[in-house]
């Protein structure tokens, strides 16, 4: 499994930048972005933690 972020729901509120154990997300400019997916632990925190649901955890 790996996150994906849809940007055009993201409200920039960084959250996943901070919840993620395994430093998949981090700023890009102004946005978070998971740029290291490879790193994902499946924990599920940053889909958890986003709160206009943003972030969906999919099968790969």
């Amino acid at each position: 499994m790996h996150p994906e972020l849809d940007q055009e729901t993201c409200s920039n509120c960084g959250n996943c930048v901070e919840i993620c154990p395994g430093e998949v997300y981090q700023w890009i400019g102004e946005r978070p972005e998971a740029v290291d997916a490879e790193e994902c632990t499946e924990c599920g925190a940053c889909e958890e933690q986003c709160p206009v649901h943003a972030i969906t955890m999919v099968d790969d």
